[in-house]
């Protein structure tokens, strides 16, 4: 239980006891193999060796326990006479969706054990629930304030410390099974708005007025994609982020984008990671390049085809010129709008027929290259098929015809075609590289050498990819920058890569939430406190009709009823009234058809009582009537309003 924020309304918080987690994973047969062959250490003989021997030394580097992280932590926390061993702990959080709206939403939280080898942690089985972050619309339902940024932030990190507070005590004292098994978190998975809110940052990624984008380092965002700038960055750690620090005033949380909170993950051990969670969130292929870079070229295409300076007789200094710049007159700019969508379909047609002719089969390998909608249409696609959208539009703007429609009939200058061309072959290339299973250890573990390349990739992307907004300033593409130390410490991006457990979303948290009765503790509450405070005001119009068929004995009834109702009671303990309301209708004959209506209401009080009624009329041969009748007891000032469709046959 912890006190919510803004109005400190208590609110209940469901924790899973992190050793039942625990057990559930050692247990469970799909996830731990009997004879231990999906168990991978760092010593392939004995478990409490933090070490191969120099022979077995990993090449190529495929696994968590071939990084430097666990090799540091487990010397650093585990005795080898004591027979201890390291057991990494990998969580991962992230806010998925419930309905189509995207207003109910669920934040599970989940971990699984680094002793499996990375092909079983991307199983689903792999990963247990320990904790569901409440939905914080549905607890501000309660509250009379409205909750700032900073009370959002401040009830995240509350909620982690209880919710953590057992992974807390297991992460620094062990526990005693048939080994010492010593625990320590290895990272976090997660997307990035995510890993910002756990880190504490404000803000969001695609501002300006942001000064500091990363959580991970200080860099300006200016230089967010300026490789040559790295040296300058200093990486962040708890004592850069502690309020209780002299001189750590609002301005200077201010200048590093950060909220002033007592982070929930200070307490927790990570190893020989002393930054915690703020290095401990590492970026991965899903949203640091499926969902960035990749989408970012197809923006990129999509923009230049549609900038006026690319039209007939454009030199190359005028390509990329504004469109309002170019033509102010509106018929041409009308035209060009046309010229430009045509251009566009064009390719997407072209980029379709290729898409077909690839197919997948039993190689599950491939991306998918088949789409209902649009190529540049970024909706209803997920992050793993964007290899397929850009593979297509590569094919497009290769072939004979996509070449004709890009320099020639779209007159774009050669130069940038080939930029274009070039950014598609680099990030489908940097995708397949990201997915490796294996990668020789002189290049995993050099970061030195392996920042030259990601140098050179971001370099790439700054210069050749056009929209608007912050550009090519987005953190995402930072983000890239990192990775040589993120494989250092943990090894293959395999092994931190988010797509596996959020495509488990789907079978895990979406199909039972269509299952689960939605809100149905908030509209209880909620229509508790409305009628605490009720006045009544009833009017009733009502309609009845009869028919009969010449076909059949048998007659149809018709009921339709409209009302709108307005009440407010007053709860107060020395009242004894009792209202009530009666309808009632009759009709018919063997002959021909009529139809009555009647309403009837009454209200009394402790004093006084009064009733009204009206009814009726009637005709002949298919006629209706109607009667209405209101009477209203005000005691409240609150009207509750209520319309009500009822259609009975």
């Amino acid at each position: 239980m912890i006190d919510w924020l803004p109005d400190n309304w208590p609110t209940s918080l469901f924790i899973r006891p992190f050793l039942d987690c625990v057990y559930e994973l050692l247990t469970n047969l799909d996830v731990t193999d009997p004879n231990g062959e999906n168990i991978s250490l760092p010593h392939p003989a004995n478990p409490f060796k933090f070490r191969p021997d120099p022979q077995d030394e990993p090449d190529p580097v495929s696994e968590m326990h071939h990084g430097t992280w666990w090799r540091d932590t487990m010397e650093m926390k585990c005795d080898e006479g004591k027979r201890e061993m390291l057991v990494p702990i990998i969580l991962y959080g992230d806010e998925i969706t419930t309905d189509k709206q995207g207003k109910l939403t669920a934040c599970p939280f989940n971990l699984t054990l680094g002793i499996l080898d990375t092909d079983t942690q991307n199983k689903e089985q792999a990963h247990t629930t320990f904790f569901y972050y409440p939905d914080p619309t549905v607890e501000l339902a309660h509250h009379k304030k409205k909750a700032t940024a900073h009370d959002k932030m401040v009830n995240l990190q509350n909620s982690l410390a209880v919710a953590l507070a057992d992974i807390t005590k297991w992460t620094y004292n062990g526990e005693e099974f048939q080994v010492n098994m010593k625990f320590s978190v290895a990272f976090l998975i997660g997307d990035t708005a995510m890993h910002d809110k756990l880190c504490g940052k404000t803000g969001g990624s695609q501002t300006h007025g942001m000064k500091s984008h990363c959580r991970h380092c200080n860099c300006a965002t200016k230089d967010l994609v300026s490789p040559k700038e790295k040296h300058t960055w200093i990486l962040f750690d708890p004592s850069k982020v502690d309020p209780t620090l002299d001189g750590h005033t609002a301005e200077y949380f201010s200048s590093i984008s950060h909220s002033i909170v007592n982070n929930a993950f200070d307490p927790i051990c990570f190893g020989v990671n002393f930054r915690k969670i703020h290095w401990g969130t590492p970026a991965e292929t899903l949203h640091m390049h499926q969902k960035g870079g990749m989408v970012r070229v197809v923006e990129s295409l999509e923009g230049l085809i549609g900038q006026a300076g690319n039209k007939p007789n454009a030199g190359e200094e005028e390509q990329g010129a504004d469109t309002d710049d170019a033509d102010p007159s509106l018929a041409a700019k009308a035209e060009f709008k046309r010229w430009v969508k045509k251009t566009l379909e064009s390719l997407d047609i072209i980029g379709h027929q290729y898409g077909a002719c690839l197919g997948r089969q039993s190689d599950r390998k491939k991306p998918r290259t088949k789409f209902n909608n649009s190529l540049f249409d970024k909706t209803k696609k997920c992050g793993h098929e964007q290899a397929g959208v850009c593979l297509c539009l590569y094919l497009a703007m290769i072939s004979d015809r996509g070449r004709f429609i890009m320099l020639l009939e779209r007159t774009m200058y050669p130069t940038f075609y080939k930029d274009q061309v070039g950014a598609f072959e680099l990030v489908l290339t940097m995708e397949q590289w990201l997915k490796k299973k294996k990668y020789p250890a002189r290049h995993a573990l050099n970061p030195e050498g392996l920042g030259k390349v990601f140098d050179y990739y971001t370099d790439w992307i700054r210069e050749t990819t056009f929209r608007k907004g912050m550009g090519a300033l987005l953190i995402k593409n930072h983000l890239m920058l990192h990775v040589p130390l993120y494989m250092l410490h943990w090894g293959p991006p395999r092994g931190w890569d988010s797509g596996p457990s959020e495509q488990a979303h789907k079978t895990e948290q979406k199909q039972p939430a269509q299952r689960t009765q939605r809100r149905q503790h908030l509209s209880e509450e909620c229509l508790s406190l409305a009628f605490t405070s009720l006045s009544l005001s009833l009017s009733l119009s009502l309609s009845l009709s009869l028919s009969s068929s010449s076909s059949s004995s048998s007659s149809s009834l018709s009921l339709s009823l409209s009302l709108s109702l307005s009440l407010s009671l007053s709860l107060s303990s020395s009242s004894s009234s009792s209202s009530s309301s009666s309808s009632s209708s009759s009709s018919s004959s063997s002959s021909s058809s009529s139809s009555s209506s009647s309403s009837s209401s009454s209200s009394s009080s402790s004093s006084s009582s009064s009733s009204s009624s009206s009814s009726s009329s009637s005709s002949s041969s298919s006629s209706s009537s109607s009667s209405s009748s209101s009477s209203s007891s005000t005691i409240g000032n609150s009207p509750f309003v209520v319309w009500v469709l009822f259609k009975e046959v």
